[in-house]
């Protein structure tokens, strides 16, 4: 009967210790997972942050070309004086100087390298 304990003590060791490895298995795909899963999220941002940039970029060029020095407005400012038909007032547009931190998000977006 004395030899059977220390052998049960054994697999029992033994079965505790393949558990505590299934578990750190689990635990390393898990973690795999989420990592990718925040990569996809910091690419999609990335992208996103660059194509509200260029839609920025447009509409404050779009702005410049109507309302600035040399815009629209200017050359049409004095139809508004002569046209007794006019009953609209011209609205005052100001580029948007939107700041959007991409250069943030592409670090983000960047896989860690691990040693």
């Amino acid at each position: 009967m004395a030899i059977k304990i220390p052998i049960l003590r054994t697999v029992a060791n033994l079965w505790m210790l393949e558990q505590s490895n299934a578990e750190a298995r689990e635990i390393s795909d898990k973690a795999g997972e989420i990592f990718n899963q925040v990569c996809v999220v910091a690419d999609r941002l990335q992208k996103l942050g660059n194509t509200l940039s260029t839609v920025s970029n447009h509409y404050n060029s779009t702005v410049k070309a109507i309302a600035g020095q040399q815009g629209l407005y200017g050359k049409v400012e004095r139809f508004g004086q002569l046209s007794s038909k006019v009953n609209k007032k011209l609205t005052a547009m100001e580029p948007s100087h939107i700041d959007f931190e991409t250069e943030r998000l592409a670090l983000a977006a960047e896989p860690i390298e691990t040693d």
